[in-house]
């Protein structure tokens, strides 16, 4: 039992095998995954461009209801551009994909790669194809007749609906919908932009630290956000392990944060991996207003906002690999940028990891449960315990880990991406 109480995990599902993940080409890993905002999609991209879509759909096993995954359709979302004035290739590779509020019949999503941001509709559609004409030899012009529309199937249709304009100077990171559906944020390294989806010819700057003249660039921005519950409010997280909270109210341009939380590690001793280590992944909010999580590289914090001073809970998530650090700067994955999601009543969180792993943490910080993927539908998993010491084993792989992870919205119900392959867990309550 972990997370909320009487709550266990099971391996459910695995879309890929062994052989796919060992020989991925690097257009099919996945750069981006999210569930809709009901949770009746999910969303995934990748290298190539392409946004994936599988339905999701709650089944009656062993007198126990869990949920699992259905392919549904696939689009090209991105392709290949060519920046003529920087003289640069924009790669196709899906950052972010971002489902706005939307109805039953119809969803919309934005996605982006590094500089162009599309939105798109998927509308419920019907294939449909001609029937055949008759023989030649029987046709008489008396008897002609217009052949019938005959309907094959049907499905998910998607139709891009706008394509904004290039307006950021560096890569893309971030774009977050406002709880209105009517505007969203796009954010790069050192930029935030607001747009509204009935103008989408121009974008207004909210947050700009970028230095004055020619001084030199020591923070940038990592992930921005709105607040799920104010239209008003929105977040910024910097590789120095600053969160700012910006209020749109006291100013159209932010340029002082009205509260800032600074991770901890920074006040301490610090080393060549100081900053590395604080920079912060991604955050997210919690269902409880007081509270939201971030992310850094080996840890995440659970913050109050009434308290900007000290975490509530500072959880290490895997400090043997600590002993890699070197490992991961020469590889240049500890540039990785892992997801953080909680559960829809704060009592647990889901993020991912190295060694094709990924955690489940109880907010509460009494809780670290460690998951290994493998393709032999298996649920692999170990308590990790505060001040955890052991050896790395030899089957740990750097090289695969596990960035991208989608929780569902209402359910417990995870879904987690190592290379080109999909996993999903159920949670299953033994009260």
């Amino acid at each position: 039992m972990f997370g909320r109480q009487g709550l266990e995990w099971k391996f459910t599902q695995v879309f890929g095998d062994k052989a796919l993940s060992d020989n991925a080409n690097d257009e099919d890993i996945i750069t981006a995954m999210t569930f809709s905002r009901e949770g009746r999609f999910l969303a995934v991209g990748d290298a190539a461009g392409r946004v994936v879509l599988f339905e999701h759909n709650q089944v009656k096993k062993n007198a126990k209801v869990s949920s699992e995954l259905t392919y549904t359709n696939e689009f090209q979302s991105h392709y290949k551009e060519f920046d003529c004035l920087k003289s640069v290739d924009i790669e196709q590779k899906i950052n972010v994909i971002e489902f706005l509020p939307g109805e039953k019949s119809n969803q919309f999503l934005l996605t982006s790669n590094d500089k162009t941001i599309k939105l798109w509709k998927l509308g419920e559609g019907a294939v449909r194809k001609s029937e055949r004409f008759p023989k030649r030899s029987n046709w008489i012009r008396s008897a002609l007749e217009l052949p019938e529309m005959r309907t094959l199937d049907t499905g998910v249709s998607p139709l891009n609906k706008v394509i904004f304009p290039h307006l950021h100077g560096y890569n893309i990171n971030s774009v977050s919908v406002c709880a209105d559906g009517e505007r969203f944020l796009s954010g790069d390294d050192l930029k935030v932009n607001l747009w509204a989806l009935e103008r989408t010819d121009r974008a207004f700057t909210v947050r700009d630290i970028a230095p004055k003249g020619n001084g030199e660039i020591n923070e940038v921005l990592t992930v921005s956000k709105f607040d799920p519950s104010n239209d008003s409010l929105f977040v910024s997280c910097t590789s120095r392990g600053l969160t700012a909270f910006c209020d749109l109210r006291a100013a159209s341009r932010i340029t002082s944060p009205a509260i800032s939380f600074e991770d901890p590690i920074l006040r301490g001793p610090k080393n060549f991996f100081s900053e590395f280590l604080a920079s912060i992944s991604d955050f997210s909010f919690a269902s409880n207003p007081n509270l939201f999580v971030t992310r850094s590289l080996l840890s995440v914090n659970v913050w109050d906002r009434r308290n900007p001073t000290v975490p509530m809970n500072s959880i290490p998530l895997y400090e043997p690999l600590k002993t890699k650090l070197c490992a991961l700067y020469e590889k240049e994955l500890i540039f990785d940028k892992f997801d953080v999601k909680v559960a829809n009543d704060s009592s647990y969180l889901l993020t991912g990891m190295y060694g094709s792993s990924f955690h489940i943490c109880s907010l509460a910080g009494d809780s670290n449960n460690q998951f290994e993927l493998n393709f032999n539908r298996k649920t692999i998993f170990k308590t990790i315990r505060k001040q955890f010491v052991e050896q790395l084993p030899s089957s740990f792989d750097i090289n695969k880990r596990v960035v991208r992870t989608a929780l569902h919205p209402s359910l417990d119900f995870v879904v987690v991406a190592s290379i080109n392959c999909l996993f999903a867990y159920n949670g299953i309550s033994n009260v």
